[in-house]
């Protein structure tokens, strides 16, 4: 079991562009033997960087599921250059998982774009999140936020070690403050359906949840960083939509990522630091989501964005 997000997403060589992740893929609570589809997300960006020129960063990341990877087993990647100029390198990365018969099966493509850093920026500026948050300092643990709602009546004991569980992963690889104006903060992530919340007023396209993060273990690298960052901005993003409507994965059938894209809007993002990612639902039908999440530093400046769709599918 890997310890730090930089072991989660280690992998090693097996030559001629072909690699296997060190650790097997890890889930998401105790719903399934599916595996959480961030695990998915880090290895395939971090074997992206594998022969890029080091000069060279990436700003764009395109990815689709093809299925869901098992918890337990370890990732076989594929990757091949498919465009490297001076400026530019696009890496095409396939993440496979062996079966039981030893055959590969797909579970990601991901087309990853790096560029070379620009001498200037003819303009310069991002926009701010839709609400104004708490500081980091006045933000609280998942733990602590837990307690609260458990002291509360908002969450019964079952549902507190539901919730404890859930985020297991999380709280191993990540150090998270929760604002407290948000509605992940409020309601547990939807565990708690009938605890009310600041933003109950507002459609589900108006509600957010945010909150506070940083890796706990240092990052040196781009890779490390880059990979590490996708591992993280997956959680909450397939039911972010249901929390924000009262309701929890124990209301539909299935609930899982189909394809996402992350556009990395720096050359240096530094997840050492503190940084504030804002979820939305933008909009729900056919059976799908699509959902937005923001991510800023402390100095207010916009660093990434990812946006997801999402299947939601109901119950038979």
């Amino acid at each position: 079991m890997a310890q730090t997000i930089i072991a989660q997403t280690a992998l090693e060589e097996l030559g001629n562009g072909r690699y296997q992740s060190i650790h097997p893929a890890e889930k998401m609570g105790k719903y399934a033997r599916i595996a959480y589809g961030g695990c998915t997300i880090g290895v395939a960006l971090r074997a992206a960087f594998r022969g890029v020129p080091q000069h060279l960063y990436m700003y764009s990341a395109q990815g689709n599921f093809l299925g869901p990877a098992q918890a337990g087993r370890k990732y076989v990647i594929h990757v091949k250059n498919i465009r490297q100029t001076r400026s530019f390198s696009t890496q095409f990365v396939e993440v496979f998982q062996k079966q039981d018969k030893e055959e590969l099966r797909h579970c990601m493509i991901l087309v990853a774009d790096f560029q070379a850093q620009e001498k200037q920026s003819v303009l310069e500026y991002s926009s701010s999140p839709v609400l104004s948050y708490s500081s980091l300092q006045d933000s609280k643990t998942t733990e602590k936020l837990r307690e609260q709602l458990l002291k509360s009546g908002h969450l019964n004991s079952g549902e507190a070690e539901r919730h404890k569980q859930a985020f297991t992963l999380v709280s191993r690889f990540w150090d998270v403050r929760q604002c407290p104006e948000g509605i992940g903060s409020q309601n547990a992530y939807g565990v708690a359906k009938r605890a009310p919340t600041t933003q109950d007023d507002r459609s589900l396209v108006d509600k957010t949840t945010a909150e506070w993060f940083r890796s706990p273990c240092m990052l040196t690298s781009q890779e490390e960083h880059i990979s590490a960052l996708g591992l993280i901005l997956d959680a909450g993003m397939a039911f972010m939509p249901l929390m924000h409507n009262k309701m929890y994965l124990d209301d539909v059938g299935v609930c899982s990522t189909l394809d996402f894209s992350l556009r990395l809007l720096t050359n240096g993002v530094n997840l050492n630091k503190w940084l504030l990612r804002e979820l939305r639902a933008i909009a729900g039908g056919s059976g799908r989501t699509y959902s937005e999440q923001r991510v800023w530093d402390e100095d207010g400046h916009m660093v990434c964005a990812l946006t997801e769709q999402n299947i939601l599918r109901s119950k038979l």
